[in-house]
């Protein structure tokens, strides 16, 4: 029981933090490059960022492509994080209540 609860403790922790550090990776690469975010290093973390958060990096993309630039990239962050720690929680809970009828 105490392995099941610290391993979704982890699960819940582990998509946030790995969603924020990754987001923030790629558009500070984003940032320092000089080239379009497509063509530059910060093309592979961009992608994934986009398909993870697919409901969440369509609006706030189209902030940033609109010239909102730090409304979508706050958006897409917040929002995006928030998101993956829901999944989490969510995880959490199935998790738990699979061990308990087990």
């Amino acid at each position: 029981m105490q392995k099941v609860i610290r391993s979704s403790v982890q699960s819940r922790w582990f998509a946030p933090v790995l969603h924020a550090v990754l987001f923030g990776l790629t558009w500070l690469t984003a940032f320092v490059q000089p080239q379009p975010i497509l063509d530059g290093p910060a093309r592979w973390g961009f992608i994934v960022l986009f398909f993870g958060d697919f409901p969440v990096s369509v609006i706030g993309f189209s902030a940033i492509w609109d010239h909102k630039l730090v409304f979508g990239l706050l958006l897409w962050g917040i929002v995006g994080t928030a998101w993956w720690y829901f999944l989490g929680v969510w995880f959490q809970r199935r998790r738990t209540k699979k061990s308990l009828t087990a």
